[in-house]
């Protein structure tokens, strides 16, 4: 009996085991190509120069955004913080990608009733030859004045602009 129970033990063991690595395996290819940090361009809706973009996609689905523009303009918006998020990936040879990242705004002047998240939520794909990524950005804010209240998860307010951006892998140097 305490053979059986081993062999039994051992094959559920196994099958667990297989099983657990099949995700991966099936993962489309620039699903498992996209994570690392990539340098963007963000243009507006008629492809004039926005910003520049550092994203970051962790393994496991963590996101890192930092944005050119983030110190604000004086009487257009106010200064934001860096966003942070996740991300996820389709099927297809490419992987359609989608990202959000929130981020606080810092109104001006500080301790104004301005205070709201912002959101900005990405769809695009990574063309697995080269490395780049494309695609579109839906910029969004919650309600301004109260942070307490807010819900950018949920309720993330709706769409203020939309946005493209193209982007390139960064790689460190050769040793």
């Amino acid at each position: 009996m305490q053979h059986l129970s081993r062999t039994l033990l051992s094959a559920v063991t196994l099958a667990a085991a297989a099983s657990a690595a099949l995700p991966a395996a099936a993962e489309p290819l620039g699903c498992r190509l996209l994570p690392g940090t990539y340098v963007t361009t963000i243009t507006d809706i008629e492809g004039v120069f926005a910003s520049r973009g550092i994203v970051t996609f962790a393994p496991g689905g963590g996101l890192l955004v930092t944005d050119s523009r983030q110190g604000g303009q004086t009487g257009v918006y106010d200064p934001f913080s860096a966003g942070q998020g996740a991300w996820s990936c389709g099927p297809g040879e490419a992987g359609g990608i989608a990202f959000s990242a929130i981020s606080l705004n810092f109104p001006t002047p500080p301790g104004s009733a301005g205070s709201n998240f912002g959101r900005v939520d990405y769809q695009g794909t990574l063309d697995t030859t080269d490395g780049a990524i494309s695609g579109t950005i839906s910029l969004r804010f919650s309600e301004a004045g109260d942070l307490e209240a807010a819900d950018p998860i949920s309720d993330p307010g709706a769409v203020l602009e939309t946005f493209s951006f193209e982007g390139r892998r960064l790689t460190a140097p050769e040793r």
